[in-house]
């Protein structure tokens, strides 16, 4: 189990996926293990892919709430499609500097696998920045942790964390909608 405290808001934390379905996004969730002190918002929101790195221009973004307790954090995106096969960036920015405790998390050990559609996805990857996304750094073989929520209704990401799950809550905004999911 991983985290990336985010300080400076030349500071980029990226995960790499290949979109397995063509489908239109509508929501990003991450993983935020709340340590208590100021929380930030963060812009999350899917990037291209240039050469293994983020393209820097977001076809879908919002600001995304850390707040208090540790959880799924959730942003409602504008509708973007996403083609199958093609490597996407999801893309965390914080917004304002200082001393934030949040964590944003990433597990180990590394998976190749999606485990919510049952695919390989040998270009997943967590990747780091500290200069505004000039440079990019690999974060040696952790997986990333996120979901995806697309208008059909399906879901693309990692809910595992290290080598067990975090309870996912059904309904009241802590975790996927409360009917007709399935992981």
């Amino acid at each position: 189990q991983s985290h990336t405290l985010m300080r400076s808001a030349a500071q980029r934390m990226d995960f790499r996926f290949t979109m397995p379905f063509n489908d239109t996004v509508t929501g990003i969730r991450i993983y935020s293990n709340d340590g208590g002190g100021d929380r930030p918002s963060v812009m999350a929101g899917i990037q291209e892919n240039s050469g293994g790195d983020p393209s820097t221009v977001y076809i879908t973004s919002n600001t995304l709430a850390i707040g208090s307790g540790s959880g799924w954090k959730v942003a409602t995106v504008p509708n973007a499609d996403l083609d199958s096969g093609s490597v996407y960036h999801m893309v965390l920015t914080l917004e304002t500097s200082g001393n934030y405790s949040s964590r944003l998390m990433y597990g180990r050990p590394y998976q190749e696998y999606d485990p919510v559609n049952q695919v390989e996805d040998t270009n997943r990857a967590v990747m780091l920045s500290v200069d505004s996304g000039a440079t990019w750094a690999l974060q040696g073989t952790n997986t990333p942790i996120f979901m995806l929520d697309f208008a059909s209704g399906r879901f693309l990401g990692n809910i595992y964390y290290g080598q067990q799950n975090y309870t996912i809550g059904y309904g009241g905004g802590t975790g996927l909608p409360a009917t007709g999911d399935t992981l």
